[in-house]
């Protein structure tokens, strides 16, 4: 029987079924709308907590080659260089592949889809921060299994913000009903649901041992500019009209220019076989 284990803790239970594809095959989005912001992106995107970054680190121990998917423009790569491991960079944005080459230029950066990137194998670690939902859950699993070695580290990481009781969050949300109806912001957003959709299809794959769940919870206070300019890079607000933003502003300054967030790390983790 697979199981799937949750920290703190590490409560097993069976694993339901594999959700079906047609669900999975609608995941499959477009991550280059992300080139459109590139520039906010690189500026305004916080990366990891310091916590989630020594987990990560933890976790993936002494391996010295990393391929990182989704690497945008670095958030979590700094840290991994830094650490001492040989990064291997898949992204997908033109743009955003452009910067990582130019704040790195040792760094090896291959300009594909991860479900589409072939060539190189034997990876020690496969670390995602906030972009495996980006790539469709069962190729995707599998091409993990594929580039990893034998006794290789997976390693995805989701920040899921858990700020819908905050006052702040309650202000905003008739803005939300007005320019976003169906969405998906936040409490309705699909970023939930992706730490257990993923370990699923982990778990159902055979390639790897039995995937643990772990969160980490923190929090980040935000500027005016700062959570405006965060938002911008959201997927789903890139195109919004600028008369949404300047909503938004408005009510920062009722809460005194200041934005305070909770947000539960969700790290999802397991060993190729």
């Amino acid at each position: 029987m697979q199981t799937l284990a949750i920290a703190v803790g590490y409560i097993s239970f069976p694993l339901p079924n594999p959700p079906p594809t047609p669900y999975l095959t609608t995941m499959k989005r477009n991550p280059i709308i992300f080139d459109k912001v590139a520039t906010e992106y690189e500026r305004y995107r916080p990366g990891p907590d310091e916590a989630v970054i020594r987990r990560v680190l933890g976790l993936i121990g002494d391996c010295k080659s990393v391929i990182e998917v989704g690497a945008g423009t670095g958030q979590m790569t700094g840290h991994l260089l830094r650490a001492g491991k040989q990064v291997f960079a898949v992204e997908p944005g033109r743009a955003m592949a452009a910067m990582l080459r130019c704040r790195w230029p040792e760094l090896t950066v291959v300009e594909s889809r991860f479900e589409e990137f072939e060539g190189v194998d034997g990876f020690q670690a496969l670390v995602s921060h906030q972009a495996f939902h980006w790539v469709e859950a069962e190729s995707g699993v599998r091409r993990a299994g594929e580039v990893l070695a034998s006794g290789g580290r997976l390693v995805l990481i989701w920040d899921v913000d858990a700020s819908q009781d905050t006052p702040f969050y309650r202000a905003t949300s008739g803005v939300y009903e007005r320019y976003l109806p169906d969405a998906q912001w936040p409490s309705k957003k699909p970023l939930r649901a992706y730490p257990e959709l993923y370990a699923d299809m982990i778990a159902h794959s055979d390639l790897f041992t039995d995937p643990v769940i772990e969160t980490i919870p923190h929090e980040r206070t935000f500027t005016k500019e700062a959570w405006l300019g965060l938002i911008r890079t959201f997927s789903d607000h890139i195109e919004l009209p600028d008369e949404f933003f300047i909503e938004i502003g408005r009510l920062v300054d009722d809460f005194r220019g200041m934005v305070q967030r909770h947000y539960n790390a969700r790290i999802v983790h397991a060993i190729r076989s």
